[in-house]
């Protein structure tokens, strides 16, 4: 089905691809939906490997600061 993004054709972006659509949202341009769902599939991949972020269930009740 076209503009439904599976997790294979996330994985198929390039970092090129995520480049150049960081920089078009530098530059305030707009993606597609897919383009953006690639985006966030890629930031969650580079996230789940870092070792300061725990996979929690929701709901959650965060208290004090929140910054990296």
């Amino acid at each position: 089905r076209t503009g439904v993004l599976t997790a294979d054709r996330a994985a198929m972006a390039t970092i090129s691809d995520l480049d150049g659509w960081i920089a078009s949202l530098r530059k305030c341009e707009k993606l597609t939906d897919e383009q953006v769902r690639a985006l966030c599939e890629k930031a969650k991949e580079v996230l789940l490997t870092e070792q300061n972020v725990h996979k929690v269930s929701c709901p959650v009740t965060v208290c004090g600061d929140v910054h990296g």
